[in-house]
């Protein structure tokens, strides 16, 4: 019963952020270049991934400085411009 109580209490949520989806606290919006030539804005790194074709890891690597490029693509994360 106790574990019961305990599963309702994190439904939809997780212990460690409280919170799923567009309002994660964890996303950060991230900007996209082609050439140098700024293309866009995506929600996350995950929503660039899915609409771009491209491994989100990718893309997060690039955000953080480990790489150059992805896709032919360059990103950076909109707090850090």
């Amino acid at each position: 019963e106790r574990k019961l109580e305990k599963s309702k209490a994190y439904m939809g949520r997780t212990p460690a952020y409280g919170m799923l989806g567009k309002s994660h606290p964890a996303k950060k919006k991230v900007n996209y270049y082609k050439d140098e030539v700024f293309q866009g804005t995506f929600d996350s790194c995950s929503d660039a991934a899915k609409k771009l074709g491209l491994n989100q890891g990718n893309i997060s690597n690039v955000c953080n400085g480990k790489n150059k490029s992805s896709g032919g693509y360059t990103f950076k994360y909109k707090e850090n411009l």
